[in-house]
Formats: structure tokens, C-alpha cells, sequence
């Protein structure tokens, strides 16, 4: 039993290190916001897509599939 919740301990304080690390990269306006959702169980999940009928097919299937809070962001590619 020790084993176990101390395996639950360090996979939470890794998912919680892992979320403040990603935030970060974000931005900090999202950092709370994005360690909050961690920390309640949820999943930062980016989907690419080559185009906009791509982009509205993921969200519509995120949507389907309960997503919360499911949006898009603009994003530009180098070259």
C-alpha cells in the first residue's frame, strides 16, 4: 500500500511539474488556468491540422467526445 501511494504522489507531483513547465511555455495568463485543469484530471491536448475543414472536423470530434473547453488557436508556420 505504501508502494502504491507513493507512486500516486510522484505521479502527481510529476503531472503537476509537467504542467507548470507547458504553462510557462503558453504563457503566464494561462499558467493558472492550465495547472488547475491538471490538477482536476484533465488533458492538454493540441491537434494539427492542414487546413480549416481539417481544424472544424477536430473540433467537432473533440466536442463529440465530451471535450471541455475545446477551441483553436491561430498559429503560423516557419519556413
Amino acid at each position: 500500500m505504501a508502494t502504491a501511494l507513493a507512486g500516486m504522489a510522484l505521479a502527481g507531483g510529476g503531472g503537476a511539474l509537467i504542467g507548470g513547465l507547458l504553462a510557462k511555455l503558453v504563457g503566464d495568463r494561462h499558467a493558472e488556468y492550465l495547472q488547475e485543469q491538471l490538477e482536476r484530471g484533465g488533458l492538454l491536448l493540441w491537434v494539427r491540422t492542414w487546413n480549416q475543414e481539417d481544424e472544424h472536423r477536430a473540433v467537432e470530434i473533440l466536442n463529440r467526445h465530451s471535450g471541455a473547453d475545446v477551441h483553436v488557436h491561430g498559429a503560423t508556420t516557419s519556413s
